[in-house]
Protein backbone atom coordinates (compact mmCIF):
# COMPACT_ATOMS: atom_id res chain seq x y z
CA UNK A 1 0.00 0.00 0.00
CA UNK A 2 1.30 3.63 -0.67
CA UNK A 3 0.84 6.32 1.81
CA UNK A 4 -2.56 8.47 0.28
CA UNK A 5 -1.45 12.45 0.10
CA UNK A 6 -4.86 13.64 1.00
CA UNK A 7 -4.72 12.62 4.96
CA UNK A 8 -3.07 15.15 7.04
CA UNK A 9 0.40 15.12 8.32
CA UNK A 10 3.04 16.59 10.40
CA UNK A 11 7.04 17.27 10.06
CA UNK A 12 8.82 14.90 12.22
CA UNK A 13 11.38 17.26 13.99
CA UNK A 14 12.68 14.91 16.95
CA UNK A 15 11.13 17.65 19.31
CA UNK A 16 9.67 14.39 20.97
CA UNK A 17 10.50 10.62 20.47
CA UNK A 18 7.93 7.90 21.93
CA UNK A 19 5.66 11.04 22.84
CA UNK A 20 8.26 12.55 25.55
CA UNK A 21 10.68 15.05 25.60
CA UNK A 22 14.37 14.04 24.36
CA UNK A 23 17.65 14.07 26.34
CA UNK A 24 20.87 15.59 24.80
CA UNK A 25 23.12 12.86 23.22
CA UNK A 26 19.57 10.44 23.58
CA UNK A 27 20.54 7.21 21.48
CA UNK A 28 17.38 6.54 19.56
CA UNK A 29 16.58 3.31 19.45
CA UNK A 30 16.54 1.12 15.98
CA UNK A 31 13.34 -0.21 17.10
CA UNK A 32 12.07 3.44 17.45
CA UNK A 33 8.80 3.75 15.04
CA UNK A 34 7.36 7.48 13.60
CA UNK A 35 4.39 7.76 12.02
CA UNK A 36 3.57 10.68 9.66
CA UNK A 37 0.11 10.74 7.47
CA UNK A 38 -0.56 6.96 8.81
CA UNK A 39 2.95 5.80 7.97
CA UNK A 40 5.34 4.11 10.44
CA UNK A 41 9.37 4.55 9.44
CA UNK A 42 12.48 4.37 11.79
CA UNK A 43 16.11 5.91 11.33
CA UNK A 44 19.53 4.08 11.47
CA UNK A 45 22.64 3.79 9.60
CA UNK A 46 24.00 1.08 7.54
CA UNK A 47 27.67 0.67 8.06
CA UNK A 48 27.98 -2.55 6.67
CA UNK A 49 28.31 -1.44 3.29
CA UNK A 50 25.99 -3.17 1.58
CA UNK A 51 24.43 0.40 0.60
CA UNK A 52 20.79 -0.57 -0.37
CA UNK A 53 19.21 0.75 2.58
CA UNK A 54 17.86 -2.43 3.79
CA UNK A 55 20.87 -2.81 6.93
CA UNK A 56 20.15 -0.42 9.78
CA UNK A 57 22.73 -1.84 12.34
CA UNK A 58 24.11 1.84 13.96
CA UNK A 59 21.85 3.95 16.18
CA UNK A 60 21.58 7.26 15.34
CA UNK A 61 22.00 10.22 18.59
CA UNK A 62 19.01 13.24 19.31
CA UNK A 63 21.65 16.05 19.30
CA UNK A 64 20.04 19.47 21.87
CA UNK A 65 21.09 22.67 19.97
CA UNK A 66 23.58 25.38 21.72
CA UNK A 67 25.30 21.98 23.60
CA UNK A 68 28.12 20.35 23.05
CA UNK A 69 29.99 20.65 20.08
CA UNK A 70 32.21 17.96 19.18
CA UNK A 71 29.44 15.60 18.11
CA UNK A 72 27.10 17.79 16.31
CA UNK A 73 27.50 19.98 13.53
CA UNK A 74 28.83 22.75 15.70
CA UNK A 75 28.45 26.39 13.45
CA UNK A 76 31.33 28.82 14.52
CA UNK A 77 28.72 31.75 14.75
CA UNK A 78 31.72 33.91 16.16
CA UNK A 79 33.40 33.69 19.99
CA UNK A 80 30.63 32.74 22.42
CA UNK A 81 28.22 31.44 20.58
CA UNK A 82 26.16 28.50 21.00
CA UNK A 83 27.24 25.43 19.21
CA UNK A 84 24.34 23.79 16.84
CA UNK A 85 22.77 26.92 16.26
CA UNK A 86 21.30 28.66 13.06
CA UNK A 87 23.03 31.33 11.18
CA UNK A 88 22.21 35.04 12.64
CA UNK A 89 19.50 36.48 10.92
CA UNK A 90 17.38 33.42 9.62
CA UNK A 91 15.04 31.23 11.44
CA UNK A 92 14.11 28.16 9.68
CA UNK A 93 12.53 25.74 11.99
CA UNK A 94 15.99 23.77 14.03
CA UNK A 95 13.76 24.14 16.85
CA UNK A 96 15.44 22.14 19.91
CA UNK A 97 16.55 18.87 18.88
CA UNK A 98 18.02 17.58 15.93
CA UNK A 99 18.75 13.68 14.82
CA UNK A 100 22.97 13.21 14.07
CA UNK A 101 25.21 10.46 13.48
CA UNK A 102 28.16 9.35 15.47
CA UNK A 103 30.90 11.46 13.77
CA UNK A 104 34.57 10.23 12.20
CA UNK A 105 36.67 12.39 14.78
CA UNK A 106 40.44 13.09 14.00
CA UNK A 107 41.85 11.03 17.55
CA UNK A 108 40.65 8.03 15.92
CA UNK A 109 39.71 8.15 12.21
CA UNK A 110 39.84 4.36 11.82
CA UNK A 111 37.97 2.87 14.27
CA UNK A 112 35.01 4.56 13.91
CA UNK A 113 34.81 3.45 10.11
CA UNK A 114 33.00 6.86 9.20
CA UNK A 115 29.41 7.35 10.34
CA UNK A 116 27.54 4.68 8.05
CA UNK A 117 24.77 5.85 5.07
CA UNK A 118 21.77 7.38 6.81
CA UNK A 119 18.54 5.17 6.22
CA UNK A 120 14.72 5.96 6.63
CA UNK A 121 13.09 2.33 6.65
CA UNK A 122 8.95 2.57 5.85
CA UNK A 123 8.18 -0.43 8.14
CA UNK A 124 4.99 -1.13 6.55
CA UNK A 125 3.30 1.42 3.88
CA UNK A 126 5.25 2.61 1.06
CA UNK A 127 5.36 6.47 -0.14
CA UNK A 128 5.39 8.43 -3.26
CA UNK A 129 7.65 11.28 -1.97
CA UNK A 130 9.90 12.61 0.96
CA UNK A 131 11.35 15.51 1.79
CA UNK A 132 14.08 16.86 4.84
CA UNK A 133 16.78 18.98 5.94
CA UNK A 134 20.37 18.18 5.92
CA UNK A 135 22.46 21.61 7.99
CA UNK A 136 25.51 23.11 8.11
CA UNK A 137 26.85 21.06 4.66
CA UNK A 138 30.31 23.32 4.64
CA UNK A 139 34.32 22.66 4.18
CA UNK A 140 37.10 24.09 2.49
CA UNK A 141 39.73 23.09 0.11
CA UNK A 142 42.36 22.14 2.38
CA UNK A 143 40.10 20.19 4.94
CA UNK A 144 38.10 18.48 2.70
CA UNK A 145 34.40 19.27 2.03
CA UNK A 146 31.02 17.68 2.47
CA UNK A 147 28.00 16.69 0.15
CA UNK A 148 25.17 14.15 0.73
CA UNK A 149 23.14 11.71 -2.27
CA UNK A 150 20.03 10.89 -1.35
CA UNK A 151 18.16 8.37 -2.80
CA UNK A 152 15.30 6.09 -2.61
CA UNK A 153 14.62 2.05 -3.43
CA UNK A 154 11.74 -0.42 -3.65
CA UNK A 155 10.56 -2.55 -1.88
CA UNK A 156 13.00 -4.84 -3.38
CA UNK A 157 15.95 -2.92 -2.55
CA UNK A 158 16.41 -1.90 -6.02
CA UNK A 159 17.63 2.20 -6.46
CA UNK A 160 14.33 3.70 -8.27
CA UNK A 161 15.86 5.42 -11.16
CA UNK A 162 15.23 9.72 -10.98
CA UNK A 163 14.29 9.20 -7.38
CA UNK A 164 17.83 10.79 -5.83
CA UNK A 165 18.77 14.21 -4.65
CA UNK A 166 22.42 15.42 -4.55
CA UNK A 167 23.59 18.59 -1.97
CA UNK A 168 25.68 21.23 -2.96
CA UNK A 169 29.19 20.74 -2.25
CA UNK A 170 29.80 22.76 0.88
CA UNK A 171 32.61 25.17 1.11
CA UNK A 172 33.45 27.29 3.95
CA UNK A 173 33.82 30.64 1.17
CA UNK A 174 31.46 29.68 -1.52
CA UNK A 175 28.08 30.42 -2.84
CA UNK A 176 27.06 27.19 -1.99
CA UNK A 177 28.20 27.10 1.48
CA UNK A 178 25.20 26.19 4.03
CA UNK A 179 27.66 26.97 7.26
CA UNK A 180 24.79 26.98 9.88
CA UNK A 181 22.04 26.61 7.54
CA UNK A 182 19.66 23.36 6.53
CA UNK A 183 19.52 22.29 2.89
CA UNK A 184 16.05 20.60 1.91
CA UNK A 185 16.29 17.81 -0.20
CA UNK A 186 12.96 16.28 -2.48
CA UNK A 187 12.52 13.39 -3.93
CA UNK A 188 9.66 11.74 -5.66
CA UNK A 189 8.63 8.63 -7.61
CA UNK A 190 5.40 6.63 -9.11
CA UNK A 191 7.19 3.65 -7.50
CA UNK A 192 6.50 2.95 -3.75
CA UNK A 193 9.37 4.08 -1.61
CA UNK A 194 10.51 1.18 1.04
CA UNK A 195 14.27 3.28 1.32
CA UNK A 196 15.78 5.88 1.41
CA UNK A 197 19.50 6.61 2.34
CA UNK A 198 21.69 9.53 2.84
CA UNK A 199 25.42 8.68 1.46
CA UNK A 200 28.40 11.08 2.48
CA UNK A 201 29.89 11.65 -0.66
CA UNK A 202 32.28 14.66 -0.06
CA UNK A 203 35.83 14.58 0.31
CA UNK A 204 36.18 15.35 3.94
CA UNK A 205 37.56 12.38 6.07
CA UNK A 206 37.08 13.90 9.62
CA UNK A 207 34.76 15.58 11.52
CA UNK A 208 31.86 13.94 9.39
CA UNK A 209 28.53 13.68 11.07
CA UNK A 210 25.19 13.88 9.59
CA UNK A 211 22.61 16.35 11.17
CA UNK A 212 18.97 15.23 10.26
CA UNK A 213 15.84 17.69 10.75
CA UNK A 214 12.02 18.39 9.48
CA UNK A 215 11.90 15.05 7.77
CA UNK A 216 8.33 14.92 6.26
CA UNK A 217 7.61 11.13 5.40
CA UNK A 218 4.84 11.59 3.07
CA UNK A 219 5.20 14.75 0.88
CA UNK A 220 7.73 17.09 -0.88
CA UNK A 221 7.83 21.15 0.41
CA UNK A 222 4.90 22.98 -0.56
CA UNK A 223 5.76 26.13 -3.39
CA UNK A 224 5.93 28.77 -0.77
CA UNK A 225 8.73 26.68 1.24
CA UNK A 226 11.07 26.52 -2.11
CA UNK A 227 10.66 30.08 -2.15
CA UNK A 228 11.78 30.00 1.69
CA UNK A 229 15.11 27.88 0.76
CA UNK A 230 15.92 30.10 -2.48
CA UNK A 231 15.64 33.18 -0.36
CA UNK A 232 17.74 31.63 2.54
CA UNK A 233 20.56 30.82 -0.39
CA UNK A 234 20.74 34.48 -1.71
CA UNK A 235 21.19 35.14 2.06
CA UNK A 236 24.21 32.62 2.58
CA UNK A 237 25.84 34.37 -0.40
CA UNK A 238 25.58 37.41 1.16
CA UNK A 239 26.82 36.14 4.44
CA UNK A 240 29.89 34.87 2.48
CA UNK A 241 30.34 38.19 0.45
CA UNK A 242 30.51 40.04 4.21
CA UNK A 243 33.30 37.46 5.54
CA UNK A 244 35.31 38.07 2.87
Amino acid sequence: MVAGASNAHAIVDFETVGGLTPSDNQVLALTQTFTDNGVNFRFGFDTTGAGNGIVRNTTAFVEQIGTDGADGFKYDGGVGAPFDTEAPGVSVGLDNFFLRSRPVLPAAPNSLAGPGVFVIEYTADLTNAASGQIWDIDGTSEAGTEQYLVQAYDASGTAIAGAFDLSPEGTSNGVTSLDGLPWTFTISSAIGIKFITIDFVGTKTNFIGLAFDNFDATAVPEPSSYALLAGLLALTGVMIRRRK
